[in-house]
């Protein structure tokens, strides 16, 4: 089940004796872990509901506890907590499995489990007898649909392009993405929408979405958004960072062709996850280089380089302000993303 419905089940009479909580997405977790506390009436929770961290108590201690009588006739939730990256024997939580087959009436056990094996007795026979809570987090390309249904549970409408946007501006750390989400449900526009433009008005770009702001529709040619964001970034930006900004992808666009070529050539490519890691940067950025360098030569980008070298250089001599020589670049590098190499 999802932690959505272990939040209704664990409030309800019915609810089971056991829940294992599998998974590390933080918004989930919490969520579990709130729904269990407010699954106990406030003046009961100082008798009837416990919580354990198994890096200080054994299981037993915790079954125990579990066996022992409530208070107030009322039923009881003992929640145990493991470590993220804590693992226990078959041995250590055979107790689980007992309690499991024998439970005490009127008690249940909420397990968080972060890195339990799903091969062990114990997964397997909490999952077959759906007692296992998913709460494991998005993989890279499950972000923004995610981060949709954060806004969605804010009663609020985040289009695709928009989540899409927001993940390239701030990355794909949840808990930022939802203090992001927080701050965006102030403005929402028609029919409670957050559009790109509202997203671009109110989220500051962290580095790597600069790149993809201002580098996306350099690389691509659409010559009157590049020259939009850039205008706009000169506002917050100096002219040497978004030089270096666009320094930095058209060599990272290089490095990526060539590796496309020697795929060509029989020689082999190095996987997008190792290029991401040997560029020090997320392996979607890279999986949008490899998009980006398909229309380009290694002659136009060789070209490339040569015009941000020669802005570089521009920079310290020429008597034009740096914004001028800024954008006049943008306009070349555009004219050889979409002229076929022919630089003004």
């Amino acid at each position: 089940m999802l932690a959505a419905e272990f939040e209704k089940e664990i409030k309800s009479p019915g609810r089971k004796h056991f829940y294992l909580v599998k998974g590390m997405e933080p918004i989930a977790v919490e969520a579990c872990l709130r729904a269990c506390r407010e699954a106990v009436e406030p003046e009961e929770r100082d008798f009837n509901f416990q919580s354990f961290q198994l890096k200080e108590v054994d299981v037993q201690t915790v079954i125990d506890c579990a066996c022992s009588s409530s208070f107030f006739q009322s039923s009881k939730i003992i929640l145990a907590r493991t470590l993220e990256s804590e693992k226990y024997t078959a041995e250590e939580t055979a107790p689980f499995l007992s309690w499991i087959k024998n439970p005490a009436s009127g008690s249940t056990i909420v397990l968080l489990y972060q890195a339990i094996p799903e091969n062990v007795k114990l997964f397997k026979i909490a999952r077959d007898s759906g007692m296992v809570v998913d709460c494991r987090a998005p993989d890279k390309y499950g972000v923004p649909a995610w981060i949709r249904g954060v806004f969605k549970d804010k009663g609020l409408n985040l289009t695709e392009e928009a989540s899409r946007v927001l993940v390239e501006r701030v990355g794909e750390n949840l808990p930022t993405l939802v203090s992001e989400a927080d701050k965006l449900a102030l403005h929402p526009g028609p029919g409670r929408a957050i559009t790109p433009k509202v997203i671009r008005d109110f989220v500051s770009l962290n580095s790597t979405g600069i790149y993809y702001e201002l580098s996306e529709p350099v690389v691509t040619g659409d010559a009157g958004k590049a020259l939009g964001i850039l205008l706009d970034l000169l506002d917050t930006y100096s002219p040497f960072n978004l030089l270096g900004v666009l320094d930095s992808h058209f060599l990272r666009l290089m490095e990526v062709k060539i590796n496309l070529e020697a795929a060509k050539s029989g020689a082999g490519a190095v996987p997008a996850r190792i290029l991401s890691e040997r560029m020090g940067v997320r392996e979607t950025y890279v999986t949008a280089l490899q998009r980006q360098s398909v229309p380009w030569t290694l002659e136009n980008l060789e070209k490339a380089l040569s015009l941000l070298e020669d802005a570089h250089l521009r920079f310290v001599t020429s008597p034009l302000p740096n914004e001028i020589i800024l954008q006049e670049l943008t306009v070349r590098l555009l004219s050889l993303a979409g002229r076929g190499g022919r630089a003004f």
